[in-house]
């Protein structure tokens, strides 16, 4: 209420209804907001009476909405590709590619540290059971990992539909927050860390620089493989503790469910003999307590002080049957 600005937005419009709902003629509910930080926020208030038969102030934190960021990079999938065939990318940690040509080392490689020398070693990727091979056009032997082979032949066959973003927390802010969106390829082990991206890194702090520790809640993450756009929304909250002040007016004028109230319909001329209920029952209540004090023991006919047969019963022994009985009540309940 007390953030409305002039901008034609169904919030400004929704808060602009209800002021007039709460206006003078339509409301027998006076009502007046005042923000802890009154310098940054304005207060609001419908009316002002100073005759009212009701009156409470309460205190309030609440959440409110400051606007919506977008941070736009642009992450190639044939960057991302060449990084999973450089560089171990998958969760197994295994190499993710290699080539040999084996018309020139017949499924061999020189030793390199033995530059120099003719000595061949065998391949360890021919017997590896996390890759499999595939021959190119001029006939050369190339190893890959078997999960490229199985599913799309070689690299060059991955297209940007194959690609998802997912994330190890099931909330996308603590995925965030530990650095741990990903890209994701298809079925496969592979995934890239999109968080981690250099370019991703610069924008994202350029960002957290501008907003100058803002509470930002990210509510949206997409990737577009095609292109290579790498989408975060965020939206600012801002936490705001406030003052309400609430009123009822003793004249029920407006048509409202205060003045269809049975409660407000009765109140008044119970609250009005209130006072003078209780002087009478404080009378009263000393009154009986000093003849039950005075009349306590005594007979008609009796000078003396007469025991019933309560009275006759021993303290240690009344006392003891009593803490049984609470006992066993308390037990059953």
């Amino acid at each position: 209420l007390y953030v409305q600005s002039e901008e034609n937005s169904e919030m400004n419009h929704y808060v602009t209804d209800y002021k007039n709902d709460f206006a003078e003629e339509n409301s027998n509910y006076f009502f007046r907001i005042t923000p802890t930080d009154s310098d940054k926020y304005k207060g609001l208030a419908n009316y002002y009476t100073n005759k009212y038969q009701y009156h409470t102030i309460t205190y309030h934190e609440d959440e409110i909405y400051r606007g919506t960021y977008e941070l736009n990079c642009k992450i190639l999938l044939s960057d991302i590709i060449d990084k999973w065939k450089d560089v171990s990318m998958d969760v197994f940690g295994t190499p993710a590619y290699k080539e040999y040509d084996t018309d020139l080392y017949d499924g061999y490689y020189q030793d390199d540290y033995s530059a120099d020398s003719t000595e061949l070693v065998e391949s360890p990727y021919e017997n590896n059971p996390n890759y499999g091979s595939l021959t190119d056009e001029r006939g050369n032997e190339i190893y890959l990992p078997i999960e490229i082979v199985n599913q799309y032949g070689d690299w060059e066959f991955i297209s940007g539909y194959d690609v998802f973003v997912d994330y190890q927390y099931g909330d996308l802010n603590s995925a965030i927050e530990n650095e741990s969106l990903y890209l994701i390829l298809g079925e496969t082990n592979f995934r890239y860390n999109l968080m981690k991206d250099p370019l991703f890194k610069k924008e994202y702090g350029k960002m957290l620089e501008k907003l100058d520790g803002a509470d930002m809640q990210c509510v949206g993450v997409s990737y577009d493989g095609v292109t290579g756009n790498f989408n975060l929304s965020f939206e600012e909250m801002e936490t705001v503790t406030y003052e309400l002040e609430s009123f009822v007016k003793t004249e029920l004028t407006a048509h409202d469910s205060f003045r269809d109230s049975i409660i407000l319909k009765y109140s008044k001329s119970v609250t009005s003999i209130v006072p003078v209920a209780f002087f009478v029952s404080a009378i009263l209540i000393i009154v009986l307590a000093v003849y039950l004090m005075l009349a306590a023991g005594h007979r008609k006919g009796e000078e003396t002080i007469v025991y019933n047969s309560f009275d006759k019963i021993p303290v240690d022994l009344f006392a003891y049957y009593y803490m049984i009985l609470v006992a066993t009540w308390y037990s059953n309940i």
